[in-house]
């Protein structure tokens, strides 16, 4: 949650203690592929179980969640060329017309 410095006014961002740790990142994969628990990860962070539980819904599902948009969005997009090259043919058959722009040929 971003908080407002009340002197300056400046928006204030609160480092997580698992983010920002060097080993935050494997201790996310950890997570996610469950080779370690939450209990496990607040021993070695040094915190409380409820921390950890709190970097993982408001850190680790969100990029988890992008993740996952990202790539079925590259397999959407992968299968949307495939499907265009099935019905008019491979790249190397569009020509230009014209119009300086790009035509399929059939």
């Amino acid at each position: 949650m971003n908080r407002t410095n009340h002197t300056s006014g400046a928006v204030v961002v609160p480092r997580c203690s698992i983010c920002s740790r060097p080993d935050g990142e494997d201790l996310d994969r950890d997570l996610v592929l469950r080779r370690r628990t939450q209990a496990e990860v607040a021993l070695i962070v040094g915190v409380d179980r409820s921390t950890v539980s709190r970097h993982v819904k408001n850190h680790v599902l969100p990029r988890l969640a992008e993740t996952v948009l990202v790539e079925t969005t590259d397999v959407a997009f992968g299968n949307l060329v495939e499907t265009f090259e099935r019905i008019h043919g491979t790249p190397e058959s569009l020509k230009f017309g014209r119009s300086g722009s790009p035509s399929a040929v059939y």
